[in-house]
């Protein structure tokens, strides 16, 4: 059973069927100012046409902005890290992570910090890049650009999608080896289509030693957590496939070892450890 490519537009769904853009002044007001969380909901309220007309370019403009990441300047003695992160909405840890030589505990007036972008907004500009706007057609080389940047922020379906677009050269230099790995970090998290697609890569050899093994336990765990997910990610033929594969890895790898991958079937939990979704 190869891999299969599930649509860009199920698992967009399942992020923002548990979004509900939050329409207050202040929201706006704080968006226009930098506050991360503020300026992606904006963005959704443009994609979701609930509270603003509909407008993809203005909703992929605010979801760009949320993303990228820009300056802060410490204007006075008195200003500290949790007056920063309050006001553009993001976490100590990360601000730390990008400023490696900042003084947490003393800021110096003139001090510029550079203030991370959204994860989730990485991931938001990756799909509506990779599938177009009202006035900009598809571009896989940005979509690949914000699901890398995604990725690497620990986004699960950023970092799910990255290892599709290496898997298919889809704006990037194909690369089955960094796939898998991408695919794994996503799996772990609970994310049933990359857990589907890495299976394939196993079942395949590509990108990684043949495994039925391997490609048993992620076809198995798959079936679950696309079931879990509920958003018809899967056809009522390509249920039968995915129950065909878990069948015949299954027989493959024999009754002992089959019965030591269902253990740990049985005991995964997702790494939910620095996980956006």
């Amino acid at each position: 059973m190869r891999a299969k490519d599930l649509g860009l537009w199920i698992l967009l769904l399942i992020c923002v069927a548990c979004k509900e853009p939050n329409s207050t002044g202040h929201r706006d007001a704080a968006a226009k100012w930098g506050n991360r969380v503020s300026q992606f909901e904006r963005g959704l309220a443009f994609q979701e046409g609930k509270e603003e007309t509909k407008n993809l370019d203005n909703a992929l403009a605010w979801y760009i902005a949320s993303a990228t990441p820009t300056n802060h300047v410490v204007q006075k003695s008195t200003e500290t890290i949790i007056d920063i992160a309050d006001l553009y909405n993001v976490l100590i840890r990360d601000m730390s992570t990008l400023n490696p030589e900042m003084d947490v505990d003393y800021l110096k007036v003139g001090e510029k910090i550079i203030i991370p972008g959204h994860p989730e907004a990485m991931y938001f500009a990756g799909v509506l890049s990779e599938s177009g706007t009202e006035n900009k057609p598809s571009d896989l080389f940005e979509a690949a650009k914000w699901y890398h940047k995604g990725a690497e922020a620990g986004h699960a379906l950023a970092q799910f999608s990255y290892g599709r677009a290496l898997e298919k050269g889809a704006g990037v230099e194909m690369n089955l080896k960094k796939a898998a790995n991408w695919y794994r970090l996503s799996a772990e998290k609970g994310i049933g289509s990359a857990q589907l697609n890495l299976a394939g890569l196993y079942f395949h050899g590509h990108g990684v030693d043949k495994n039925l093994s391997e490609a048993y336990r992620w076809y198995s765990l798959a079936k679950f957590y696309l079931n879990r997910e509920g958003a018809g990610a899967l056809s009522d033929s390509e249920v039968e496939q995915l129950n065909t594969a878990i069948k015949t890895t299954g027989k493959s790898i024999g009754a002992a070892e089959r019965a030591r991958v269902d253990k740990l079937i049985e005991a995964f939990e997702p790494d939910r450890i620095s996980t956006v979704i």
